[in-house]
This record gives C-alpha cells, sequence and structure tokens, in this order.
C-alpha cells in the first residue's frame, strides 16, 4: 500500500496486492477497507467518521483506491462509524511513470517523451520495491485511459 495522495477529506492509494477477485465478495472487500480506514487513522492521526465514497480503478495486477469524505447533513455519525459508497472501475488502466529503469515485468509506452509501464505479470514483494523506486508518478482513470489510447508501445 502507499499514499499517493493524502489531504483532510480525500486520499488516493496504490495497492499492488489486490486481488480481482476480492470484488466478488462484498464482505471481503469491505473488512479490506476498514483496515484501510484504520491505517489512515495511525498513520495521520486523525478521526474517520462519515460517508466516505470510494472508487477503485483495477487493472490485472494492481489497483488505486480514491477516498472521499462526502457531506451527509441529515444523519448524525457515531464516534467511528464509517459508511462505503463503493464504485468499482474494473479494467481499468494504472501506468507507472517511469525513470530509466528497465523492469522485465512491464510493458513499456512511450507518451510525450515520457516513459510509462503497465505490469503484465503477477510480482513479488521485491519486485513491488523495485516499482515504487522506480516510478515518478501514477496514472489511473481518465488521466490513464486517455494516454494508453494514445501511446506507442515501446519495447
Amino acid at each position: 500500500m502507499k499514499f499517493l495522495l493524502c489531504n483532510d477529506n480525500y486520499f488516493a492509494i496504490l495497492l499492488l496486492d489486490f486481488d480481482k477477485t476480492e470484488i466478488n465478495n462484498k464482505d471481503l472487500l469491505e473488512q479490506r477497507f476498514k483496515n484501510i480506514f484504520l491505517k489512515i487513522k495511525e498513520l495521520y492521526k486523525i478521526e474517520l467518521t462519515g460517508l466516505y465514497k470510494i472508487k477503485l480503478y483495477i487493472d490485472n495486477y494492481a489497483a488505486v483506491l480514491e477516498i472521499t469524505e462526502e457531506e451527509a447533513d441529515f444523519y448524525e455519525y457515531y464516534n467511528d462509524e464509517i459508511e462505503m459508497c463503493i464504485i468499482i472501475n474494473e479494467n481499468s488502466n494504472i501506468l507507472f511513470e517511469l525513470n530509466d529503469t528497465v523492469i522485465d515485468y512491464m510493458d513499456y509506452y512511450l507518451y510525450m517523451g515520457k516513459i510509462y509501464g503497465k505490469i503484465n505479470k503477477k510480482i513479488s514483494n521485491f519486485e513491488k520495491g523495485l516499482l515504487l523506486e522506480s516510478t515518478i508518478n501514477v496514472l489511473y482513470g481518465d488521466k490513464a485511459k486517455y494516454i494508453y489510447k494514445d501511446i506507442n508501445k515501446y519495447n
């Protein structure tokens, strides 16, 4: 789990250990998200209660969570009570903007002078660490969709 962006009411989190089959099990998915909320509370020392919209972008070997706190004036939440509205975007493209490191488990693409990689197989913990060290930026959602349709395969 790597935090891509964090502020008071928005978090973007990269998951390199996400199993696509988890989306078929609502209880497992909710428990996973609750554990992520606990990790956010622990790391950032903030109280999380209320309604949160979670957008889940999934490709074959990675996932990105966008967690946004939603306003819910009509309902009062108790301490540590969290409601989740989960939106799943299956078959998303997650692209890693890379420095000049060559990694054998990536398909490479060149776009506007930048090199982007897409994971092409299940990777080990060591390979995940190497990927995170080599990553400049992670693109997903509409940005990745736009770039992915216009890129030229590099390798």
